[in-house]
């Protein structure tokens, strides 16, 4: 009898760690997550791709960047985005305003109210990330 209980124990411990473990690998509800609100590890994984976009944009590599653009985001005209975007970089200095991270229920047209602004825009996959960056001013002495 006690035997049997072991045995039952140790498939039920092994159920519970398959279970926890598996539960991190599925993928998170819909909902919206903005700047603090992103689970720190989400978060310390976007930071490093744009610092890595950024650097491949202001390096104008574009094989690069198409590595870190999902499909749908190739077929659209991001050259010009990239060219734009590579110049500002290289003459201006930009800080982080706020992200969102976005996991959607449905694609297309989504709109997240916001106190200072609303945000509409369509839904290409599941999860995105969306950035907004703002100009540092420039201090002029004298």
């Amino acid at each position: 009898m006690i035997k049997l209980y072991k045995t039952y124990s140790c498939y039920l411990f092994t159920i519970l760690v398959l279970s926890f473990i598996l539960q991190g690998c599925m993928p998170p509800d819909p909902g919206i997550w903005k700047n603090e609100q992103i689970p720190s590890g989400r978060a310390d994984d976007f930071h490093e791709l744009t610092v890595n976009l950024f650097k491949a944009i202001k390096a104008d590599h574009p094989k690069e960047i198409e590595l870190m653009f999902s499909s749908d985001m190739l077929q659209g005209n991001y050259n010009s985005v990239t060219d734009k975007i590579a110049y500002h970089l290289k003459s201006e200095d930009y800080a982080l305003l706020d992200e969102y991270y976005v996991v959607h229920k449905y694609k297309g047209a989504q709109v997240i109210k916001n106190k200072g602004y609303d945000l509409n825009y369509t839904s290409i996959a599941r999860e995105m990330y969306i950035a907004f960056f703002y100009l540092n001013p420039v201090t002029i002495n004298g």
